[in-house]
């Protein structure tokens, strides 16, 4: 992805925490070691905590800031 402006910087990282999540939930769910597991899941929610703090930010966002 190219990033030319302040909403794709922000576009893109709200997908990057968005795959984040997805991967550290999968492999939450394939890690046998109970403790691992149970940070990767932890983490997992983390990422989609900050996910949807993005998210947010770019509802409330300003569109003329949006497209410097």
């Amino acid at each position: 992805m190219e990033i030319k402006t302040f909403e794709d910087l922000i576009e893109w990282t709200r997908q990057l925490h968005a795959y984040l999540s997805r991967c550290l939930k999968e492999s939450a769910k394939l890690n046998n070691d109970e403790r691992a597991s149970a940070l990767l899941d932890y983490l997992a929610g983390h990422e989609a905590l900050l996910e949807k703090a993005v998210t947010e930010f770019e509802r409330q966002a300003d569109p003329k800031a949006m497209h410097t």
